[in-house]
């Protein structure tokens, strides 16, 4: 059984724990993302506004000319580079204001490469909407100038090329037309007319090459012209950038907070910790205003969700009890305030009116409290048993209306406690409760400030944890723990004590448990 249950424990956190958690901590989110968007807006209103403008300039790859294809491979990349350097500016200077120098015109500035496409997006960003759409447009023209100039340079490189290829040509076939002139020889003048219709169709080849003027030159083409931007383009950016990095630190600090709480979280918490099986999760009683007085739910409030919660408990102990034959249980927690006997005088009332003969032990010697629950006096009692002073059968009380109760109190303080209960006295104590009652409970002191507890636990058949659900530690838990494993004490199980329902709403378990209870 606990095997299974820190199987489930140790799955990793699902959607809905985790929107558990923002939930709880929604301040931590909700904080960071309303300061950092305050401060943006604060910000964004002592800036001046700033408005951006975009063209868009399609880049073609040209030919030479009609009988040759494209030149090279269009590196949208280099293009991209190409269109914000210094040189472009010096060719926007043309199409810009007149009082525009190159680096005005490129300051501000960003080109990008439309997705699947040889498109380039020049968007130029001012404080002025005018300029913006100004700067945007010159500079868009000057790439497409500076790319033709470009284009143009190599042209005529290529041009000089093919012209002394012509002239070199032309000299030949002037050559080979001399020859033919003065021979007289038949088979020298077929070899002679052959090389001439080559190198005049040569000639042709490399005189079309030549054909190529400046409209026909097309390296780009501004297919969408700058616009005047309307609205602001800044502010909107920037809170939509200050809701995500907002929203971002809020859920991290969320998780981080969530992180660094030792606090119990609830029940599947105190199963991973004590390692053993949560065999009740008790409600806060809301009529029981302050935690000195005594309370009893199971008689004063039979009906309410405590005292059946008390009753489950009651189930799983008496299961537990024929199964594995254990009479002795001792009660007890981590640290004091939470709630042990308070269940020890409840889940003795339960077990009671189930038809059990259950004896209570008030085992706290230091701070005896379970005799306040039964309207009691605490004047004789174990500690009187194990003094020699009486004997058992004299300081068992039993309260009013309760046939099958009895209550051993823990008697006068002592001044050696600890040496009281690891006397051979109190094992018989404690053998001779076996003998008078079907289960025996033990009210123990906490573990981690009293070492009573554990010389308990070594008496008894096992033990029942107490944890209050939100005040105790994750790390006293485990601490209490490694105690009772020391003294090879066996945990049969832990109590969730104490848990408001108004602080629980991440755990569906509990709102179904109160939807089965007031359906009933």
């Amino acid at each position: 059984m606990q095997g299974s249950t820190q199987t489930q424990i140790g799955d990793a956190p699902g959607i809905r724990e985790y929107l558990a958690i923002l939930w709880r901590r929604r301040w931590y989110v909700v904080g960071p993302l309303v300061l950092i968007v305050a401060l943006t807006f604060l910000w964004v209103a002592r800036q001046a506004p700033t408005y951006s403008s975009s063209a868009q300039v399609l880049v073609l790859n040209p030919s030479l000319s009609p009988t040759q294809g494209p030149i090279g491979f269009i590196n949208m990349e280099t293009e991209r580079s190409l269109a914000s350097s210094p040189e472009v500016g010096e060719y926007a200077q043309e199409f810009g204001a007149a009082d525009d120098s190159p680096a005005e015109l490129l300051s501000g500035l960003s080109v990008d490469v439309v997705p699947e496409t040889e498109i380039l997006t020049f968007t130029s960003t001012q404080s002025d909407p005018i300029v913006a759409q100004e700067r945007a447009q010159a500079v868009a023209q000057g790439y497409v100038k500076y790319r033709q100039e470009q284009f143009l340079r190599e042209v005529l490189q290529r041009s000089d090329t093919i012209q002394g290829q012509i002239d070199s040509t032309q000299s030949d076939l002037e050559e080979i037309n001399a020859t033919l002139e003065t021979t007289s020889d038949d088979a020298e003048s077929r070899v002679l007319e052959s090389r001439a219709s080559r190198l005049e169709a040569h000639l042709d080849i490399l005189e079309q090459s030549l054909v190529l003027t400046g409209e026909e030159l097309r390296v780009g083409q501004v297919v969408q012209p700058a616009t005047n931007p309307e609205s602001n383009s800044s502010t909107g950016q920037r809170v939509i950038l200050a809701n995500l990095v907002g929203l971002a630190l809020g859920v991290a600090l969320a998780l981080l907070m969530e992180r660094l709480d030792d606090r119990l979280r609830g029940r599947q918490d105190l199963e991973h910790h004590s390692t053993a099986p949560v065999l009740a999760v008790v409600p806060k009683i809301t009529k029981w205003r302050r935690g000195d007085d005594p309370f009893l739910a199971v008689i004063s409030e039979p009906d309410s969700p405590a005292a059946e919660a008390y009753r489950t408990l009651r189930t799983g102990i008496m299961f537990t009890s024929s199964q594995n034959l254990i009479k002795t249980i001792l009660l007890t927690s981590a640290e004091g305030g939470e709630g042990k006997t308070t269940t020890a005088a409840n889940l003795g009332v339960a077990l009671a009116s189930a038809g059990k003969r259950v004896i209570l032990v008030s085992g706290d010697l230091r701070r005896p409290r379970l005799h306040h629950f039964f309207g009691l006096r605490d004047g004789l009692g174990l500690t009187n048993v194990l003094a020699g002073e009486k004997e058992l059968r004299q300081v068992l009380q039993q309260p009013r209306d309760m046939t099958n109760l009895r209550i051993l109190n823990s008697g006068p303080v002592p001044g050696n406690p600890s040496e009281l209960l690891t006397s051979q006295r109190m094992q018989k104590v404690v053998a001779d409760l076996r003998d008078e009652a079907d289960i025996v409970l033990i009210d123990g002191p906490p573990i981690l400030t009293l070492a009573d507890s554990l010389v308990l636990s070594r008496l008894s058949d096992g033990v029942l944890f107490v944890a209050h659900a939100h005040k105790t530690r994750k790390s006293t838990v485990d601490q209490s723990r490694q105690q009772l494993a020391q003294v090879n004490a066996v945990l049969l199980g832990s109590v969730l004590n104490n848990l408001d329902p108004r602080k629980a709403t991440a755990y569906s378990s509990y709102s179904t448990y109160h939807h089965v209870h007031s359906a009933k």
